[in-house]
């Protein structure tokens, strides 16, 4: 799709079939499900949030009395303030890896900061345990302006990329980014991966022909990838992707 906006296609969307592999499954995943993706041009992420928002409420009429609220009701808040919220830590004074493992400990993560190596494990591991699980669910969540330490293909400002992600009773739905056009960027991130891909499972090969597109044309613009299945569970009030799937997973073929 950035081929294509390189190109000068425009606002554009695509609603398709993803995969990926080596991923537990569960009630919120599916090695296969469906995404819809879609960029529009001159707008940032926070004008994608009110894009996204905008279609949330479409839904509203047709989603289940008790969850209707959530298509309805929305909250926005920064990663530094619900993290800080949550754990006492304060991500602005933890821009190093070193002040992070002690912020850590002192507010009693002392088991997760020493098993970490990186910033970025170190703040999955509290995120994902900690902070995420207690993220409100009395109304659609948008979380926004993740840290700087943890690369994207999204624009920086600062110190935060421009990109939020958000949840819907307990589930995360999708993600958006201000999209990063600079050539340099680009490059910087695609030889991170390089690293971390060469050390998979199944190492592969990253395109770096594909940097071509960002030669100084591609356009400002926004992209979200937004989950279908699990907006639909949650617009259903399901419990499960398996409840509103036509073929849930793990179910063998007659």
């Amino acid at each position: 799709m950035k081929v294509l906006i390189r190109e000068g296609v425009g606002d554009c969307y695509q609603l398709s079939k993803v995969f990926r592999n080596a991923e537990h499954d569960g009630p919120r995943h599916h090695p296969e499900f469906t995404l819809l993706e879609w960029y529009a041009m001159e707008r940032d992420y926070l004008d994608n949030l009110a894009i996204t928002q905008a279609l949330l409420k479409t839904l509203a009429p047709s989603a289940h009395p008790a969850v209707r609220h959530l298509f309805e009701s929305f909250t926005e808040v920064t990663m530094q303030e619900v993290f800080l919220d949550t754990t006492g830590i304060d991500l602005n004074q933890c821009e190093a890896f070193d002040g992070f493992v002690e912020a850590a400990i002192r507010a009693g993560y002392a088991d997760y900061a020493l098993r970490s190596t990186e910033w970025e494990e170190l703040f999955n591991r509290i995120f994902i345990s900690d902070v995420e699980p207690k993220l409100p669910l009395d109304k659609t969540v948008f979380l926004k302006d993740y840290p700087a330490q943890i690369p994207t293909t999204a624009r920086r400002e600062g110190a935060v990329y421009e990109r939020w992600e958000f949840y819907m009773n307990g589930w995360e739905m999708g993600n958006c980014y201000t999209e990063e056009s600079r050539y340099d960027e680009m490059h910087a991130l695609f030889r991170r991966e390089q690293a971390l891909k060469a050390k998979m499972m199944t190492p592969h090969p990253v395109d770096f022909d594909y940097l071509d597109i960002f030669d100084g044309a591609f356009p400002m613009c926004s992209g979200v990838a937004m989950g279908v299945d699990r907006v639909f569970a949650v617009h259903q009030h399901a419990d499960s992707l398996d409840a509103v799937s036509l073929f849930p997973f793990g179910t063998p073929l007659k």
